[in-house]
């Protein structure tokens, strides 16, 4: 299955300018098919899924959301946010993707596990081992409008995450407006109809979720690890173009380790 690679622009550029160290890269994935997706560079963080917004699938989530809110169980280290401005999908998109793999995140989840389970815990001892020997797959943020927005508003609740970036945290609309801006001549209008979508996918505590500012809380897809992020994100990608197959525009990035 081979899909576009006509990545959001700027978006590269848009981290780099937020902190995030030259050590990480959004790349394409230009296909789902296993054979494709072994040549992405690895580790993995996060994958992004842009689709073309249409009835199709504004029923699709309706449904999904309802029955899996219903059933899902959702780790408290997730970090998400509820999208409460216009043509902001991209934005908070690649901040889900950052935030739930930043030193900082990690860090409060950390102590929050330790301290709900006792540091002798087999859970706990788990969790602390995963931080020391696996430093390679956090994002060490250096300092900016990212990670002060995190650090700010990192024990927040969805809702006043959502506020907190309308109204005190301009500094990342702004930047990402003038990166997209990058070869057109007009800013797009903030209230202009928007018929693109983008969702991000990311592994917590073994779980696979999706994270979408549109929905009321993230959605559990079940089962994955760091090494397979990649893999079971695309089955649940090949889902979303299950529901409109004949529509060429879906485009899938992922957050990885850049190639030297």
């Amino acid at each position: 299955m081979v899909i576009s690679h006509s990545r959001t622009p700027g978006s590269k550029q848009f981290l780099h300018n937020l902190g995030v160290p030259a050590k990480w890269q959004l790349v394409d994935v230009y296909g789902l098919d296993p054979d494709i997706l072994a040549v992405v560079p690895r580790p993995v963080l996060a994958v992004l899924l842009l689709f073309p917004w249409s009835g199709k699938f504004t029923d699709f989530n309706a449904t999904k959301e309802d029955e899996t809110e219903k059933n899902q169980t959702v780790s408290d280290k997730v970090y998400f946010l509820k999208q409460v401005i216009s043509n902001a999908c991209g934005t908070i998109a690649l901040i889900h993707s950052v935030a739930n793999n930043t030193d900082e995140v990690v860090r409060l989840a950390l102590h929050m596990t330790v301290y709900s389970n006792g540091l002798n815990s087999s859970f706990s001892r788990a969790v602390v081992h995963e931080a020391e020997v696996r430093p390679d797959v956090l994002i060490q943020l250096g300092d900016g409008h990212l990670k002060q927005f995190i650090d700010d508003t990192i024990q927040m609740n969805p809702n006043e995450r959502g506020e907190y970036l309308l109204s005190k945290a301009g500094g990342i609309i702004t930047a990402h407006k003038e990166v997209a801006l990058e070869g057109q001549t007009e800013a797009p209008d903030e209230n202009e109809p928007v018929f693109f979508h983008f969702v991000a996918f990311v592994e917590k505590e073994g779980s696979l979720y999706e994270l979408d500012g549109r929905k009321s809380s993230p959605i559990n897809h079940g089962s994955t690890s760091p090494d397979t992020l990649l893999e079971d994100a695309a089955e649940v990608c090949k889902k979303y173009i299950e529901h409109d197959p004949e529509n060429l525009r879906f485009t899938v990035v992922a957050l990885t380790a850049a190639v030297n």
